[in-house]
């Protein structure tokens, strides 16, 4: 026969029953530790797989800005060469006919110039 006190033996025995469900739940938890660092890696593939999606999007639209500064100055050289017809035609006006009136009509590009004496130029009329 045991000579420990009853009391403290069924709080033993409470205790270790306590204990092993404890540690079942434990246990259990470990599983879900696991499933979490899985999720933790998982995301942070997907986050290193969006950071080299953002990387290539900002690389494309650098190189539309490059293009578009390209276009730009492209443009910019028209502008010029039609600025510069614009000031031969107008110098020859004035040395032709000295300060007449003009009238531009038509739409851009397909303009035809038409002169106070009733002279009508027109892009048709170019050689």
């Amino acid at each position: 026969m045991d000579s420990r006190p009853s009391e403290l033996l069924a709080a033993w025995d409470k205790r270790s029953e306590l204990r092993t469900k404890g540690e079942n739940l434990r246990t259990e938890s470990n599983s879900f530790v696991r499933e979490i660092r899985q999720c933790f890696v998982e995301g942070s593939k997907l986050i290193a797989e969006g950071n080299i999606l953002y990387a290539q999007g900002n690389m494309i639209y650098a190189k539309g800005n490059k293009l578009r500064a390209e276009g730009s100055q492209v443009c910019i050289a028209g502008d010029i060469l039609i600025a510069e017809g614009d000031l031969l035609w107008a110098e020859a006006i004035l040395k032709t006919y000295g300060n007449i009136k003009l009238e531009w009509k038509g739409e851009s590009g397909k303009q035809s110039c038409y002169l106070e004496n009733g002279e009508i130029y027109s892009p048709e009329d170019a050689t």
